[in-house]
């Protein structure tokens, strides 16, 4: 089980650029029901045969005079490769993630911050001064920092029927008060617009944040018919350096109003 184990964390890093974590790949595990071992009630201790206890389909301990030690499911490499395959641990959008400023901890992938499964994105602060100037963005003050700057595809056909753009972000900090601000780049007026702000700890912060939209929302899909989102943290007060972890960051366009039953 532990060599399959291994070689199915290759298999996800290989797919993902990450591998799961130990409750993921345990939840993978596909494989085929094996008989519990019976134990007779009057020799404990004994391995007693007891054909009562095993049918065509598996197990069937309510007939049997003994009680059962359980051994789980005998795992099945191919059918537990697809189900890493077709699990929900990477799903979500096609959100991007590039780090500006601060160092990733490896591995920085994509697929990490697609689906809210405490499979992290990692980024270190750096120092760095109130005025720094970078891709276009001024930090606000002096400290450390961290920047990254997050692309997804716009997924509505007809640009101009975009009536609601939501900012999903999960994240939180190695210390605090780390103050996380949104951004949102607006091709119409040039700059990158305030979506909203929150201070992270230790604990996981669920941000939604609502994108200004009173003059619509077409001014925030580019050329390349992408949105560009941008997403700044500054540790505040004499806090030290600190890291910024991301488990999930979603742009919702046109969520429903009414919640599919």
């Amino acid at each position: 089980v532990s060599g399959m184990v291994a070689i199915l964390q290759g298999w996800s890093k290989q797919l993902y650029g990450a591998p799961l974590a130990p409750e993921q790949i345990r939840g993978s595990l596909v494989g085929a029901p094996q008989c519990d071992v019976s134990r007779s009630m009057e020799i404990e201790g004994a391995n007693v045969p007891d054909n009562c206890c095993v049918v065509p389909g598996g197990c069937n301990p309510d007939d049997c005079d003994c009680f059962l030690k359980d051994i789980k499911v005998f795992p099945l490499p191919i059918d537990s490769a697809y189900s890493i395959l077709s699990s929900g641990f990477y799903d979500g959008d096609l959100m991007g993630f590039e780090i500006l400023t601060g160092t990733g901890t490896p591995p920085i992938t994509n697929f990490k911050i697609r689906a809210q499964d405490q499979n992290y994105n990692k980024v270190s602060s750096t120092r760095m001064f109130a005025g720094t100037r970078v891709e276009g963005f001024t930090y606000l003050g002096t400290g450390w920092t961290t920047d990254v700057r997050c692309r997804t595809p716009n997924t509505e056909p007809v640009v101009g029927n975009i009536f609601d753009l939501r900012l999903d972000i999960v994240a939180r900090a190695t210390r605090t008060p780390v103050l996380l601000i949104a951004y949102m780049y607006n091709h119409d007026s040039r700059r990158n617009i305030y979506i909203g702000n929150q201070i992270l700890g230790p604990a996981d912060a669920t941000m939604n944040f609502d994108v200004p939209g009173a003059l619509g929302y077409n001014g925030y899909v580019g050329p390349d018919n992408e949105f560009v989102i941008r997403i700044y943290t500054l540790g505040l007060g004499a806090i030290k350096q600190h890291a910024t972890w991301y488990d999930y960051i979603d742009l919702a366009i046109n969520e429903p109003l009414i919640p599919v039953p």
